[in-house]
């Protein structure tokens, strides 16, 4: 290999790096980002909802103690997190809608740890407060239970 054939393979890298780094800085290919990082709030967003729904449905049933303990929960866990932020493939992002968006999520999700913590300790025959699982429901999911019949 000659000095000739590393330069041109030195030139033909770095001309195929600055072709990509081109590529990236397209607004095309900003604009495909942007959209990628939106949907991916969105679904984080949908997922935390669905949890949520689950988390107020299982807290409804409980006593007033219990839902004080669920809030005590997401309290604690908020304090432990600090401020929400949104990372996507490594970097912080900032996100219309600012940080209550965000707040909200992180509440949905919280709300739904607290709960879980809850259930998994009925499950392990541990009792916190008077808590009781649903009738005829998944304690774990809340779909619905039927009776098998024998016979």
């Amino acid at each position: 290999m000659t000095a000739g054939m590393k330069i041109v393979k030195a030139k033909a890298k770095r001309q195929k790096r600055q072709e990509e780094i081109a590529a990236l800085m397209s607004a095309k290919e900003q604009r495909k980002y942007e959209r990628e990082i939106d949907n991916h709030l969105i679904d984080l967003e949908e997922r935390a909802a669905e949890r949520y729904a689950w988390a107020k449905a299982m807290k409804d049933l409980q006593s007033d103690d219990v839902k004080v303990v669920v809030n005590r929960l997401v309290a604690v866990m908020a304090k432990m997190a600090g401020p929400p932020k949104f990372v996507y493939n490594g970097q912080t992002i900032n996100v219309d809608g600012g940080e209550t968006r965000l707040k909200t999520v992180q509440f949905h999700n919280h709300s739904w740890i607290a709960m879980r913590l809850l259930v998994a300790a009925a499950e392990w025959d541990i009792q916190v407060g008077d808590f009781k699982a649903p009738k005829g429901a998944c304690i774990r999911c809340g779909k619905t239970v039927g009776r098998v019949k024998r016979g």
